[in-house]
């Protein structure tokens, strides 16, 4: 007991109130703070930070009497009760807190066994101690003592872990080292001062909490810290998986292209020239014998037939897209179903950006052959937009027709349909079919353009 001055009591009870407002601020921001980190990273770690701070400050809470004075105002029995309970609980919170921060079951399996054990003994003569707890006297001041002593065990056999994982180079171990250390000091001031061994002052009275909160914000930069690297990580996951993504795109686009340029020059040499041999040798044997309009028409189908057969291989080779460019090369199939007058397509292209990287242009052009083939052969459609938006981070595509439509959930969709699919899926596009019987089919397709694209572009002018 301390008898005071009515001035002594004033500075007192002003220093309490500032030191409890800033300790309850500092505890309501690393609750909120371990919550967030919590639902960033979903990992137990940072369920036990949260629980051990919110046991740490309502023992700071009880010990300020704030437990008697705002939640047991007429029961002083469970106020009485709630800061050794909640300093009890804390201990094997920070036990399992350091024991998941360093990994130790996996990088100290022996350790991970003895601190584990720790926490069960622990744990059971924790409940042991309760259902005892409220007998008085001599009983109880050992049952006090034992939780007491081990508290600093927990403290000492962390410590004695975080010092082997230091030595095997365990991240963050110093820090764990240090808050050990901190706590222990903490407890043994406040020890000596509950005994008499030292005197009774404003610091050595707050010992604990002081400790309690200085453990606590070093804990919380340790967690910042493993954010920030968990973040960097994250990052350079994401360059290396699109730098990965790249060269398959490109493994891919390359292997297309061969393939294109194969069939290209299949159908312009071997089926274009045969079709053109044979057209010769019927207008030689037409000249060597009396007209027959029956040989006539004939040369004139293959004639025509030779001629689409030539006009495909030009459009399927990728060497008028590398001439010409996307927009060219894209307005010129639609001219070339515009003059067939089949279909009217309006083809629109608009965006910022004007260098587009070659495997894109490939794929855009695969895409818009597969879709207008499709409109061609199925739809039977008389009119249709194409619009191209090529901004510098997204590139938009969009396709609408007047045709028969369909209904997308039963209508099986062909090989062509499906690899536009993979594609899009491929470049983390979307795909949306917006179609309907009797009221014409709406394709969106848009996906961003890679980070490595943008800085680096290769295209064909």
């Amino acid at each position: 007991m301390s008898i005071v001055t009515e001035e002594g009591l004033s500075s007192y009870n002003r220093r309490k109130n500032l030191l409890s407002g800033l300790m309850s601020g500092i505890g309501l921001f690393l609750f909120l703070f371990s919550f967030f980190l919590f639902y960033a990273m979903r990992e137990k770690l940072y369920v036990y930070y949260s629980l051990y701070v919110f046991m740490v400050f309502f023992y700071i809470f009880s010990d300020y009497g704030y437990s008697f004075m705002y939640l047991f105002p007429n029961h002083p029995s469970p106020a009485d009760f709630t800061r050794p309970l909640s300093i009890s609980l804390a201990s094997p919170l920070y036990i399992l807190f350091a024991v998941t921060l360093l990994d130790i079951k996996k990088n100290l399996p022996v350790h991970y066994k003895w601190a584990i054990g720790f926490v069960i003994l622990y744990l059971s003569s924790l409940v042991i101690s309760v259902a005892i707890i409220p007998n008085t006297g001599s009983i109880r001041i050992i049952l006090v003592w034992l939780m007491q002593i081990f508290q600093n065990a927990g403290a000492i056999i962390i410590l004695v872990t975080a010092i082997a994982a230091f030595r095997k180079k365990i991240p963050y171990a110093v820090y764990i080292i240090i808050t050990s250390l901190v706590l222990l000091f903490s407890f043994f001031v406040f020890m000596q001062y509950v005994s008499g061994f030292i005197a009774d002052t404003f610091l050595t009275r707050n010992m604990m909490s002081i400790g309690f909160v200085t453990e606590v914000s070093i804990l919380a930069f340790v967690l910042t810290l493993r954010f920030k690297k968990y973040k960097e990580q994250s990052e350079q996951l994401l360059r290396t998986t699109n730098l990965q993504q790249e060269l398959i795109f490109k493994s891919i686009s390359d292997y297309q292209e061969k393939e294109m340029q194969r069939y290209s020059s299949l159908l312009h040499d071997s089926v274009g020239a045969q079709l053109s041999a044979i057209r010769l040798n019927l207008e030689s044997l037409q000249r060597k014998q009396p007209a027959v309009p029956e040989i006539d028409k004939t040369i004139a189908e293959i004639g025509s037939l030779a001629d689409d057969v030539r006009q495909f291989s030009h459009t399927l080779s990728p060497v008028l897209l590398q001439k010409k460019g996307l927009v060219a090369a894209v307005k010129e199939i639609t001219d070339t179903v515009n003059n067939s007058e089949q279909l009217y397509i309006q083809f629109e292209s608009i965006g910022t950006l004007q260098n587009v990287n070659f495997r894109y242009e490939l794929l855009l052009y695969n895409i818009l052959q597969e879709l207008i083939q499709n409109m061609i052969k199925h739809s039977r459609a008389s009119e249709a937009i194409v619009q191209l938006i090529l901004e510098k981070e997204l590139i938009y595509l969009f396709v609408e027709d007047n045709g028969k439509g369909f209904d997308p959930i039963h209508v099986k969709h062909g090989l062509g349909f499906s690899q536009i699919q993979q594609l899009v899926t491929f470049v983390k596009g979307s795909l949306i079919v917006d179609a309907a019987e009797g009221k014409g089919c709406k394709i969106t397709i848009e996906f961003p353009v890679l980070p490595d694209e943008t800085n680096h572009p290769t295209t064909h002018r």
